[in-house]
């Protein structure tokens, strides 16, 4: 009857037997081959798509959303209506 720690310790064999084998093996592949430049129209493509993320990004800043003054003034208004008091 074999125990849990014999068990741990095979597989831990095997284990570090199969490491040692892939490790083996990479150091008997041929190198691969040095990388290549990619080509000018890929990099304008790059370049465009990285100027129109920032456009798309700078966007929200340039856009105008109505009068700032004139909501504050409604919320004046409001607040007023809402706290002005009735003389009997």
């Amino acid at each position: 009857m074999t125990t849990t720690t014999d068990l741990t310790s095979t597989t831990t064999s095997l284990l570090l037997l199969l490491l040692l084998l892939l490790l083996l093996l990479l150091l008997l592949l041929p190198p691969p081959p040095p990388p290549q430049p990619p080509p000018p129209l890929l990099l304008l493509l790059l370049l465009l798509l990285l100027l129109l993320l920032l456009l798309l990004l700078g966007t929200p800043e340039l856009v105008v959303h109505g009068d700032d003054n004139e909501n504050s003034q409604s919320i004046d208004r409001t607040l007023a209506q809402r706290t002005s008091f009735s003389k009997p």
